[in-house]
């Protein structure tokens, strides 16, 4: 039998990468902690970490085994959680993790109005901006763009947000000392910051570029500055273009400020849907309701209304 505590003080050592620091958050001796893992290892009959002087990182099978293990202890949670929530008010800690400019877009303009109307929900936003893996991310909903994860991952629940549109903005200096494009040939002449994580990561999305592999259509340019976060501060310091939502309060708030100029907005880009995923289980937690038909309702009048699906 596997001891839901072996499996907790597993998915902790899993998250930190140290046995030390696991034990810390378990409230555990570390010698306790380490004989969880290794009674855990010997009923499994496998290694679940490889150990070194510096770091503790899963073995192959250990990864595996991470993904069940945090699907039983998912489905605990939820049990407990329904169990001690039936009949009262939606609470406790809802994790939300996606791409920084979906959650600025749609979340972040309505948080505040979401914790009025449910004061016990605490809400943790974490703006992952690379490939997300649900296997390696705590989360309760992820916030996503385009179908990519609903693809890697099939065993996640899909529902459509609303469509967004891929504006292309500049700085009024940038501008002056490399001239507006009025064409998506000008480009060409052109710098851009994109996203370090994107693949490829030197392109600008752009109505009318090239497609490659059903994704975006775009324009690859001059990229001499790549990152993960930033770009609307760098696209201001005048490094280059950026794409960006107009429904993102900073930019809307930075060109009506004069500090951001929208160019090209004839080949801006309407095609690019934002989707909340949620783990599919029998009993959906409270707060994850709550949560996901606040969103849902604030949506609406943007995009049609879909039935959940799995992928």
């Amino acid at each position: 039998m596997l001891k839901t505590e072996w499996l907790v003080s597993f998915r902790a050592v899993a998250g930190e990468g140290s046995f030390t620091r696991a034990a810390q958050q378990r409230q555990l001796s570390t010698m306790a902690l380490s004989k969880h893992i290794a009674a855990l290892e010997r009923s499994l009959g496998e290694s679940l970490f490889e150990r070194t002087t510096r770091r503790v990182r899963l073995t192959e099978f250990g990864s595996d085994f991470l993904a069940r293990a945090e699907q039983v202890l998912r489905e605990q949670d939820n049990l407990a959680e329904w169990v001690s929530g039936r009949n009262k008010e939606p609470a406790g800690c809802l994790r939300v993790v996606g791409m920084e400019q979906p959650l600025q877009a749609t979340i972040i303009p309505f948080l505040a109005e979401f914790r009025r109307a449910y004061p016990n929900i605490d809400v943790e936003v974490d703006a992952v901006n690379a490939l997300l893996d649900p296997t390696r991310h705590s989360f309760d909903v992820v916030w996503g763009v385009g179908r990519y994860l609903g693809d890697r991952f099939p065993g996640l629940v899909r529902r459509r947000l609303k469509r967004l549109i891929t504006g292309i903005y500049a700085s009024p200096e940038y501008l002056a000392q490399f001239g507006v494009p009025l064409h998506p040939a000008d480009l060409a002449a052109h710098r851009v910051v994109p996203q370090l994580h994107d693949e490829p990561n030197d392109f600008l999305v752009v109505r009318g570029g090239a497609v490659e592999d059903g994704g975006f259509p775009h324009t690859r340019m001059e990229a001499p500055v790549r990152t993960s976060t930033g770009h609307l501060e760098l696209c201001l310091q005048g490094l280059g273009l950026i794409n960006a939502s107009p429904d993102m309060p900073a930019v809307s708030q930075a060109v009506n400020a004069g500090r951001l100029v929208p160019v090209l907005e004839s080949y801006w880009y309407d095609g690019l849907d934002s989707y909340y995923y949620i783990h599919q289980v029998r009993l959906r937690q409270p707060k994850v309701e709550a949560f996901t038909e606040f969103f849902m309702a604030r949506m609406q009048g943007i995009v049609p209304p879909i039935t959940d699906s799995v992928l």
